[in-house]
């Protein structure tokens, strides 16, 4: 998680606030995007959003896309970015 407007590092879940704060969520996997990465993508949204963050941005990291689930995603606000695997 990023809290945006604050200072770059590791924190411990008790040593942030992030009430009336904008965060941004990340959740990654180095493999297509699919229902493991999807799901927990949303669900940490609802997770964070009982701390009543300002805004919750949430963002799903793959190597490759998903023509049926990127739609999904998009419907509930999760942002898909694709970074490809490159041959060495």
């Amino acid at each position: 998680m990023v809290v945006l407007g604050t200072p770059t590092g590791t924190a411990k879940d008790h040593e942030i606030e992030i009430r009336n704060r904008d965060i941004v969520i990340i959740q990654t996997k180095a493999q297509r995007l699919g229902m493991y990465l999807l799901g927990q993508a949303l669900f940490s949204r609802h997770l964070m959003a009982a701390f009543k963050p300002k805004s919750i941005e949430t963002v799903a990291v793959c190597t490759k896309g998903d023509a049926v689930l990127e739609p999904i995603a998009l419907q509930y606000g999760i942002k898909v970015v694709v970074y490809p695997v490159r041959s060495r």
